[in-house]
């Protein structure tokens, strides 16, 4: 179901249209799916993608992170400021982060 769709589904099914005392609508079907929507875009994590951008790294210090390695797999890490590298919890470096986000 795309986002879109989603977004349809609520405003005809879960969300009633308020009115004031008079009948005149409180918001409109639009303006609920603009908020749904960006509500569900702000929720999301974001993703950066190293393959574009190889300076695009975190800026703290042992924060922790997910990533996407180039063989397809994701892990929890964290990333060093000091030895700008990326680190398991078990304290194996990785070296083959292509992606990165934080913790949602």
């Amino acid at each position: 179901m795309t986002d879109k769709e989603m977004a349809e589904e609520y405003c005809n099914n879960e969300v009633p249209l308020d009115t004031t005392e008079s009948g005149e609508k409180l918001y409109t079907e639009t303006d609920l799916k603009y908020a749904y929507l960006a509500g569900l875009n702000e929720g999301r994590p974001k993703w950066r993608d190293l393959r574009k951008n190889p300076n695009d790294l975190p800026k703290e210090n042992a924060k922790q992170f997910i990533v996407k390695t180039s063989d397809g797999g994701k892990q929890m890490s964290w990333y060093s400021t000091h030895s700008n590298s990326w680190w398991s919890s078990d304290y194996d470096k990785i070296d083959d982060v292509i992606e990165w986000c934080e913790m949602p």
